[in-house]
């Protein structure tokens, strides 16, 4: 049996993608393994081919997570669709592109350079989302941010949290902001 590459590790499901990307529910189906819609069918944006897997590998939660910032910022997926299937040969990233570079840690990986670290927030961030991390879960340091959140919703004051989990008050507060740009 073949190893799997970085990108070909299975990672998340559906689901958590939608979650992880703030991406409307059934969303990261459609566009990662097609869907049909009154009779007509749709192929997969990310993927070659549909598989009906419910999982989603890190090489295409990291396109989805690009389909989505381009999609954030005003082109539609109709837009889209035809461009990634016939490639552009483009070297100039376009303004979606360049947000998402800013937020991507690459690393020669099977010789190849391949995003192996997303930080939400940005590079200079905590907030990290590592498929070798927690199972790919936004994390700081190794503290899930859903969990540090939940305390501060809680009650619990900011410095508290920071001293419990052996955190600064930086990092605290970047998985907060994190988790409430999820909820938004």
């Amino acid at each position: 049996m073949a190893k799997l590459t970085y990108l070909e590790r299975p990672v998340y499901g559906m689901t958590e993608v939608d979650e992880l990307l703030s991406l409307s529910s059934g969303t990261a189906r459609r566009w990662i393994d097609g869907y049909e819609r009154r009779g007509r069918h749709y192929d997969p944006v990310v993927r070659h081919e549909s598989t009906d897997s419910d999982l989603v590998t890190w090489g295409e939660f990291v396109e989805t997570r690009l389909l989505a910032q381009y999609r954030d910022a005003g082109v539609p997926m109709l837009r889209m669709r035809p461009v990634v299937e016939a490639g552009t040969g483009q070297y100039v990233l376009a303004p979606p592109a360049r947000s998402f570079k800013r937020t991507v840690e690459f690393e020669d990986v099977d010789n190849l350079g391949v995003v192996t670290r997303i930080r939400p927030l940005g590079l200079k961030r905590e907030v990290v989302i590592d498929p070798d991390r927690r199972s790919g879960a936004p994390v700081v340091r190794a503290v899930p941010t859903d969990v540090l959140a939940e305390l501060i919703r809680a009650g619990e004051p900011i410095e508290w949290v920071a001293k419990q989990y052996d955190l600064t008050l930086d990092q605290v507060l970047d998985a907060w902001e994190y988790e409430r740009s999820q909820a938004a």
